[in-house]
């Protein structure tokens, strides 16, 4: 039973492998990447495939770029693309969008930070941060 249903999900997978080769994206399975592509369509933001750059940019305007940062709930993530200097890429580096996934794929909350760098000065460590994040207030 369980064979079928492996052989079921490659079956899937390479087809959904094909549509997205229609649409430019060259290698489906590219860690993150179908993460990056339910968030970007959540958002309204158009998927950056390219393993270097940016996940997502504002539709219309390629300048304005969005870094996606995940977990599940109770979960850990890695803050990437955070720069000491130059300013400009550190303000740039400090504007973000917290994504949380809760339960599944399909229960996704985000979480605005206008002041992301306040924010994160209220933490002494990552571990309170992931633990006092209170998700129950999310839009």
């Amino acid at each position: 039973m369980s064979q079928n249903i492996r052989r079921q999900i490659i079956e899937l997978v390479l087809k959904a492998a094909t549509l997205a080769e229609s649409i430019g994206i060259e290698n489906l399975v590219q860690p993150g990447l179908v993460k990056e592509i339910i968030i970007a369509d959540i958002l309204g933001h158009e998927l950056i495939s390219s393993k270097r750059d940016a996940d997502a940019h504002a539709f219309g305007n390629p300048n304005e770029k969005y870094e996606y940062l995940c977990c599940k709930e109770g979960g850990s993530f890695q803050f990437d693309r955070m720069f000491k200097e130059p300013k400009e890429k550190r303000e740039k580096g400090m504007t973000m969008n917290l994504i949380l996934v809760r339960e599944t794929l399909e229960n996704i909350k985000t979480c605005p930070f206008t002041s992301f760098p306040r924010f994160l000065a209220s933490f002494s460590r990552k571990r309170e941060f992931v633990s006092s994040a209170n998700t129950s207030q999310l839009p």
